[in-house]
């Protein structure tokens, strides 16, 4: 399972910043990620696969060791990020770009590339805070050219590779049992709309292979899906991505994740269906009622990729209450 692409090394072990329990931010670590772009071709990021953690992290969310994964190069800010050599503290911007820039370049070894701002925020494109005080931003790099350094760190990553958003993550991965950190996945397509917002290009957000859209919640007119839409948790969506990998499935298949999920998806119409203000006869057609079940849908019809920003803080309620009820179980 994958609910640990966040995690930051322990505090104690590997000398992160510790903000704190008491910092009025109340932010007790961070983890900055990077998103880098191609330095010609649209679409394509950098990610790197990353070794399984021997052991588990102290955080109180990801209480097993870290997985091997394709993801975003990043790491946790340390003190050598927060301070200059005089030992007076950088600004928080400064310190999540220089821990960004020191950890892109020692897990890639790529160094002439520059950081991306956001109109909004800075340079943090996202940023993510999980109940227990732990912090995920990501930034975006453009990179020049491909002159690179030795990897550093080469304990923990194992190769980089350049990966395309318009093939199918089935044919990406169908040769390899490493697949990419559900999260990663997720805020990498945040950003690429993010980007299309604030440049007006809308080139690479249209051609993203639908399959990557998994991440986010289906929005479909199938009468078997909450109309509200239903997000596949992480785990789930793993194996799902086997099954599609083992049966070449390249485009959308709601009947293999209805065949899989078909329980949580029912509870989940269910509980739509209790918090359903009841509706007023009307001599209107229903139109579900006439609905025939397309297993060709295209993609567009699956997917509202305008309401992808507007699920932002929807998604992270349903993700935050889906870990804590998963860690009451475990």
């Amino acid at each position: 399972m994958d609910l640990s692409q966040t995690i930051h090394r322990p505090v104690s072990d590997q000398g992160d910043v510790f903000w704190g329990n008491n910092a009025s931010s109340g932010i007790t670590s961070m983890t900055i990620q990077t998103v880098l772009l191609h330095p010609s071709i649209k679409g394509l990021v950098y990610w790197v696969l990353n070794q399984e953690e021997t052991k588990s992290t102290r955080h109180a969310l990801y209480n097993s060791p870290k997985p091997r994964g394709w993801g975003n190069p990043g790491g946790g800010v340390e003190l050598i990020d927060s301070v200059n050599e005089c030992g007076i503290p950088h600004s928080f911007e400064k310190t999540i770009a220089s821990c960004a820039r020191r950890e892109l370049t020692d897990e890639t070894g790529f160094t002439n590339f520059e950081f991306k701002r956001n109109s909004a925020s800075g340079l943090a494109f996202t940023r993510y805070d999980d109940p227990y005080g732990h912090c995920v931003i990501t930034l975006v790099a453009q990179l020049y050219d491909h002159v690179s350094l030795p990897i550093k760190e080469i304990e923990e990553i194992v190769c980089g590779s350049w990966f395309d958003f318009s093939i199918s993550p089935i044919k990406l991965f169908q040769d390899t049992t490493d697949l990419p950190y559900w999260s990663h996945v997720r805020r990498t397509i945040t950003i690429f709309h993010r980007l299309a917002q604030q440049t007006g290009d809308n080139d690479v957000v249209r051609a993203i292979h639908p399959l990557w859209n998994l991440v986010f919640p289906i929005i479909t007119q199938d009468p078997r899906f909450p109309q509200q839409g239903y997000l596949i948790p992480p785990p789930h969506w793993y194996h799902i991505m086997r099954i599609y990998i083992t049966r070449r499935v390249h485009a959308l298949d709601l009947d293999c994740i209805y065949e899989y999920l078909r329980p949580q998806i029912e509870e989940k119409r269910r509980q739509e269906n209790d918090r359903r203000p009841p509706q007023k006869k009307s001599n209107v057609p229903d139109p579900y009622l006439s609905y025939t079940y397309q297993p060709s849908l295209r993609p567009s019809d699956c997917y509202h990729v305008s309401e992808q920003e507007r699920r932002i803080t929807e998604y992270e309620q349903d993700y935050r209450r889906w870990a804590e009820k998963y860690i009451s179980a475990t």
